[in-house]
C-alpha cells in the first residue's frame, strides 16, 4: 500500500482527523500501519537527545536500529520502523478501540508491497471505521516515546549473532537452554519463557563458560555443564528438601494439636484423641527430636495440666513422657514437667472405668511398636518391664522419672521433688515394697517385679540426696527414719534371696543391693547424724559387714563382686569416719569370712579380715604388674647375627610370623590382665582405706595389723593409698577431697617408724 501523505502543517501542530479509509483492514485481516512524513523546513531541527544516535543494542549495525531514509530532492524525509521478527502468539488478542502505545500487540505481519512494516496509527485515532473522532489528538510521532514503549520488544527477539562474545556478557549462556537451578523434571512454562526473554536485556551479568567462544559452542558446552551441575544439586538437596518437608508436617501437626487442646468447648474425647495422635508420632525418634528442638514440650505439658485428673489422659501422658525419657537427650526439666509428676504417680483409675480400659488397649500396641523401633535403632533389645496385663500408669511415670534422674543431676529437680511431695511419696513407696517382699514366700521369679520397682525408687532417692543437705535430712528422718529401717530390712531379705534363689534372681538382688548401698553413701556423706543413726540400728552393721566378708565373696558373680565390694566399703568408711561409736563397734565385730581357696568360712576380727583381703588383692595387682613389665621388656640384640639368606622364592627368612588368630588372642589376654590389674588395685585401695579409717587413731589395733603385713610394716599400704590419692586427684581435680587419705598416710608412717 502506498504511504499516505502528511498534510503540510507547522511543526508541533496536531494533524487533522484520519478518515475511515485509514483504518481499513488489509486482505490478511490486519490493519496496515501508516507512514509519517515530515515536510522540509528551511531550518534543520536537531533530533531529540534520545534520537537516532543512541541505538537499542550494543552494535551500530543491528537490525533493530531506527532507520532514516532521505527522500528525493524537494520531498519530505520518511521515518520508517524496521520490521521486527515475526512472533508467534497462540491466541491473538484483538486490540481494543482505545489502543495506546503501552498495549501494542505484535502479530504476524501480512506481506506488503513496500517490503517494510509500517507502524500503526497513533492512539489519538480513536474513531471507528466509519467516522472521525472529535477528541483532542496527540502530538505527532516521537522517537523517544516509540523507543520507551518498545525497547523490550526488539531486543528480546533480536536474532543471534556469530560475533565474538565477551567473558562477561549481558546475554544468557544459551538462548533456549534451561536454567541451571531448575529442577530436572520441571518444564518451563510459556509465561516463564516470555519473562526470561523480556529480561534478557537487563543489566544482570552472567558468567560465560569460557572466553572467547562463539554462540553455538557456548550453548553446547553450557548445556553439558548445566546437566552435570543439576545432577549434583539434585543429589545434594534431596535429603534437605525431605527434612524440610518433614519439619513442616510436624509443625502443622503441632498447630492442630494446640488448636484442639486449647479450644474452650473441646470435649474430653477430642483432647484424648489429640494426645493419642501425638504419641503415635512420638514412636519415631525424628518427631521426638523435633519436640525437643522446637521447645514444644513445655507447651504440651502446660496444655495437659488442666485435664490431667482424667485417668486416660494420665495414661497417654505417661506413655509420652516414657518415650521421651528413654532417649539419650532426655527431657529438659522445667516447672510444667514437674507439675505433672504427682498427678500421674497418684493415678488410680476406678474398677469399671471403660474409657481407661479402652485407652490401655489402644496404647499398648504403641508401646510395643516403640520397643521394636528403638531396638532397631540401638541394635539391642529393649526391656519394658511390664506386659499388657501389668500395664499401669504409675509404673511408666516412675520409670520415666528414674531415667530423668539418672541422666540429669539437676538441683532444681531435687528441690521441686521435695516441694511437691514426690520424695515423701517415694519414701512411702519403698516402705510398702519392703513389706511386700517380707510377706512374699517366693524366692524366684515372683519377686523380680517388686525388686525392679524398688530399683526405680532407689535411683530417684540416690539422685535426690546427692550433695543436697536438705533432701538428705528429709529422706533420712521422714516417717520416723522409715527409709533407714527399710534399708536394714532389705539387706536381711537380700541375704535370704541370695541363699535360696536362682542365678537370675541372685544377679538381680546384687544389683538392687548396690543401688541401696549408693543411696546410703549419699545419705551418710558428711552427715554425722545419719551415720550415728545407722550405727545404732539393730543388726545393720552386722548385715553390712557380712555382705563384705561372706555374701559377696561366696555368692556374687564375678562381674558383681567388684561393685558390691566397693559400695559396701564406701558406706562403712563414711559411717566409721564420722562416728567414734560406730568405729569402736566395728573393731569389736568378728564376722564370718569366706576363704575362696579353702572354700569355707571362719569367724575372725574385722581388721584381720580386711588385712587378709588387702594383702590378697594388692599381691594380685603387683604380680600382674610385674608380668606386664616382663612382656614389655625387649631382649638384647645378639652381637653376631647369622643371616640364613633368602628362601627359594627370593624372600628373606624373617622367622615365624604370628597369625591373625594368635595376634587377636594375645591382645585379648593383655586386655584381660589389664582389667584384672585395675580391679585388684582399686579393691586393694578401698580395703586399705577402710582399714586405715579403723586403725589410724587406735595404736593397739594398728600394731596388730602391722604384724600381719608383709615385711612387718605398712610400706605396701602406704604406697597403695598414695597411688589411690594420685588417681583421685587426676580424675576429680575440682571435687577431690583427699584430706582423710593424707591423715591416714601420716598416721601409718608414724606407726611404721615405731
Amino acid at each position: 500500500m502506498p504511504a499516505r501523505s502528511v498534510p503540510k502543517i507547522a511543526p508541533g501542530q496536531c494533524p487533522p482527523p484520519t478518515s475511515s479509509a485509514t483504518n481499513s483492514p488489509t486482505k490478511s485481516g490486519k490493519t496496515a500501519s501508516p507512514t509519517f512524513k515530515v515536510p522540509n523546513s528551511p531550518v534543520k531541527r536537531p533530533l531529540p537527545s534520545l534520537g537516532v544516535e543512541d541505538s537499542l543494542s550494543e552494535s551500530s549495525d543491528s537490525d533493530s536500529d531506527m532507520i532514516i531514509e532521505p527522500a528525493s530532492s524537494g520531498s519530505s524525509v520518511t521515518f520508517k520502523v524496521p520490521e521486527p521478527p515475526k512472533a508467534t502468539v497462540r491466541k491473538p488478542i484483538v486490540p481494543a478501540d482505545d489502543d495506546d502505545d503501552d498495549s501494542m500487540i505484535i502479530e504476524e505481519a501480512a506481506p506488503s508491497s513496500s517490503g517494510a512494516i509500517k507502524r500503526k496509527s497513533s492512539p489519538s485515532s480513536g474513531s471507528d471505521a466509519g467516522g472521525t473522532s472529535s477528541k483532542k489528538q496527540k502530538p505527532s510521532f516521537s522517537i523517544a516515546r516509540h523507543r520507551e514503549g518498545h525497547k523490550n520488544v526488539f531486543a528480546a527477539n533480536k536474532p543471534q549473532s556469530s560475533k565474538y562474545q565477551h567473558t562477561w556478557s549481558s546475554r544468557p549462556l544459551s538462548s533456549g537452554g534451561p536454567s541451571a537451578f531448575t529442577a530436572p523434571n520441571d518444564k518451563p512454562s510459556s509465561s516463564t519463557a516470555s519473562s526470561s526473554a523480556a529480561s534478557s536485556s537487563s543489566s544482570t551479568f552472567k558468567r560465560m563458560n569460557s572466553a572467547p567462544s562463539t554462540a553455538s559452542s557456548s550453548s553446547s558446552s553450557s548445556k553439558s555443564t548445566t546437566s552435570t551441575f543439576k545432577k549434583h544439586v539434585s543429589a545434594k538437596e534431596t535429603k534437605s528438601v525431605t527434612e524440610r518437608g518433614e519439619l513442616e508436617d510436624f509443625a502443622q501437626d503441632m498447630e492442630y494439636f494446640f488448636s484442639s487442646m486449647n479450644k474452650p468447648d473441646a470435649t474430653e474425647n477430642t483432647q484424648y484423641l489429640s494426645l493419642q495422635s501425638l504419641v503415635k508420632k512420638a514412636v519415631h525418634i525424628e518427631f521426638r527430636n523435633f519436640l525437643r528442638k522446637s521447645g514444644a514440650l513445655p507447651k504440651i505439658f502446660s496444655a495437659v495440666k488442666p485435664i490431667v485428673h482424667v485417668a486416660r489422659i494420665c495414661a497417654v501422658t505417661a506413655v509420652l513422657i516414657y518415650f521421651l525419657s528413654r532417649d539419650r537427650n532426655c527431657i529438659k526439666v522445667e516447672e510444667h514437667f514437674v507439675a505433672l509428676l504427682m498427678p500421674i504417680l497418684k493415678c488410680k483409675p476406678e474398677v469399671n472405668d471403660q474409657p481407661f480400659e479402652a485407652a490401655k488397649k489402644s496404647l499398648w500396641p504403641l508401646v510395643e511398636e516403640w520397643s521394636v523401633v528403638t531396638a532397631d535403632l540401638v541394635n539391642k533389645s529393649v526391656k519394658l518391664g511390664i506386659t499388657k496385663e501389668t500395664f499401669n500408669v504409675p509404673f511408666l511415670a516412675l520409670e520415666a522419672l528414674a531415667f530423668v534422674c539418672m541422666q540429669n543431676h539437676n538441683p532444681y529437680l531435687q528441690n521441686e521433688l521435695l516441694s511437691n511431695g514426690c520424695l515423701q511419696w517415694i519414701v512411702m513407696k519403698v516402705e510398702r515394697i519392703t513389706k511386700k517382699l517380707a510377706r512374699s514366700k517366693d524366692d524366684g521369679e515372683g519377686i523380680q517385679p517388686l525388686i525392679n520397682e524398688l530399683n526405680r525408687t532407689m535411683r530417684i532417692l540416690e539422685m535426690s540426696a546427692m550433695y543436697n543437705k536438705k533432701n538428705q535430712m528429709y529422706i533420712m528422718t521422714g516417717g520416723g527414719f522409715s527409709l533407714l529401717q527399710s534399708c536394714s530390712s532389705l539387706f536381711s531379705l537380700f541375704q535370704k534371696f541370695i541363699s535360696n534363689g536362682t542365678p537370675a534372681t541372685i544377679a538381680l538382688v546384687f544389683d538392687s543391693s548396690c543401688i541401696v548401698g549408693r543411696v546410703l553413701i549419699n545419705l551418710t556423706h558428711d552427715n554425722e547424724l545419719g551415720c550415728t543413726k545407722l550405727g545404732d540400728m539393730n543388726n545393720f552393721l552386722d548385715l553390712l559387714v557380712s555382705n563384705l566378708t561372706q555374701i559377696a565373696p561366696k555368692f556374687a558373680p564375678k562381674e558383681k563382686y567388684f561393685d558390691m565390694t566397693l559400695v559396701t566399703c564406701a558406706v562403712l568408711c563414711n559411717i566409721a569416719e564420722k562416728s567414734t561409736a560406730v568405729r569402736n563397734k566395728l573393731l569389736e565385730l568378728k564376722p564370718l569370712t569366706y576363704d575362696s581357696e579353702a572354700n569355707e568360712s571362719e569367724p575372725m576380727s574385722l581388721v584381720s579380715a580386711l588385712t587378709k583381703m588387702f594383702i590378697k588383692h594388692e599381691g594380685a595387682a603387683r604380680s600382674i604388674d610385674e608380668e606386664l613389665d616382663k612382656e614389655l621388656e625387649l631382649d638384647d640384640f645378639p652381637e653376631e647375627f647369622e643371616d640364613e639368606g633368602p628362601t627359594e622364592d627370593g624372600r628373606l627368612n624373617r622367622g615365624e610370623e604370628m597369625s591373625e588368630a594368635d595376634a587377636f588372642r594375645a591382645i585379648e589376654d593383655a586386655m584381660t590382665k589389664m582389667d584384672s590389674h585395675m580391679e585388684d588395685s582399686v579393691m586393694a585401695s578401698y580395703f586399705g582405706l577402710l582399714l586405715g579409717v579403723l586403725i589410724h587413731r587406735d595404736s593397739t589395733h594398728a600394731m596388730a595389723v602391722k604384724s600381719e603385713m608383709p615385711d612387718g610394716n605398712f610400706t605396701s599400704l602406704i604406697e597403695q593409698l598414695t597411688r589411690f590419692r594420685e588417681f583421685m586427684e587426676m580424675t576429680h581435680k575440682k571435687k577431690a577431697n583427699t584430706r582423710t587419705i593424707d591423715r591416714i598416710v601420716g598416721s601409718l608412717k608414724g606407726y611404721n617408724a615405731l
